[in-house]
């Protein structure tokens, strides 16, 4: 196979060159003109962030994730809140993708916290707040009505996210019906849906009330909105901003 690979990388090589070639060109030609930061003002600046682990064996599977929440205050930085969760994942399906919403789940409530209880004027999160709007769910409950399904468990995952609780109400959900043995043909598909519905309210809690509050700072961002070319504009911005400042998205 290997041998496969390399004989269509030998015919391609000069191919591939011209296009990075092309693409490398666009971004140079681009004509950027960016805004300088202004001087800086001392206020309550939090950030937050979170990291998962798991570990997968036959028949089950063990996870950990949490969230941090820093504090700027008086020009000293302090922790200001920890939330963790450690568990056995039920049911044992799609495990990084869920893992991955408990902690996105824990940053949210973290900064709602930040943004409710300690009064910060800025809360920084790691990642790009458009893609926790738009990440695609790849299954839905193939034998249940949506509608009647959000209807039933909306008003306790929304006021879960409104309260800021530490703990996911979608697991809890679903670990009731495991042990109750219901629905047990649908169980893996209804889990990432409802951990999916609970993920969408604490996005929409924090963008609804605190939208001009929060600010994501994405590394890797694959947004391409500000320049339409088809690779991230994040690209062009590294290679043309030699300073810090800043760039103002035109209107739509």
């Amino acid at each position: 196979m290997l041998d496969t690979v390399l004989d269509v990388l030998h015919r391609k090589r000069k191919h591939v060159l011209e296009k990075i070639g092309k693409l490398s060109r666009e971004a140079l030609e681009i004509a950027l003109e960016h805004e300088p930061l202004p001087k800086p003002v001392y206020t309550s600046l939090f950030a937050v962030d979170g990291s998962m682990n798991l570990r997968e064996y036959k028949n089950f599977i063990v996870y950990a994730v949490d969230a941090e929440t820093l504090g700027l205050i008086d020009r000293k930085i302090r922790v200001i809140n920890r939330l963790a969760d450690v568990d056995v994942l039920i049911p044992y399906w799609l495990p990084r993708e869920r893992v991955r919403l408990y902690m996105s789940i824990l940053e949210m409530r973290a900064a709602l916290e930040a943004l409710k209880e300690k009064e910060a004027e800025y809360v920084f999160m790691d990642g790009s707040l458009t893609s926790e709007i738009i990440r695609p769910i790849g299954y839905r409950p193939r034998n249940f009505g949506v509608e009647r399904l959000i209807e039933h468990y909306r008003p306790m995952l929304e006021n879960a996210a409104v309260r800021s609780e530490p703990e996911i109400a979608s697991k809890r959900i679903i670990e009731r019906k495991a042990e109750m043995n219901e629905h047990p043909g649908l169980l893996n598909e209804l889990s990432l849906f409802l951990e999916y519905v609970e993920h969408l309210a604490s996005v929409r809690e924090l963008l609804f009330k605190y939208k001009y509050r929060v600010v994501g700072v994405a590394k890797r961002s694959q947004s391409n909105f500000l320049f339409n070319l088809p690779y991230p504009d994040i690209a062009i911005l590294e290679e043309k901003m030699k300073e810090a400042g800043y760039v103002v998205a035109a209107e739509p």
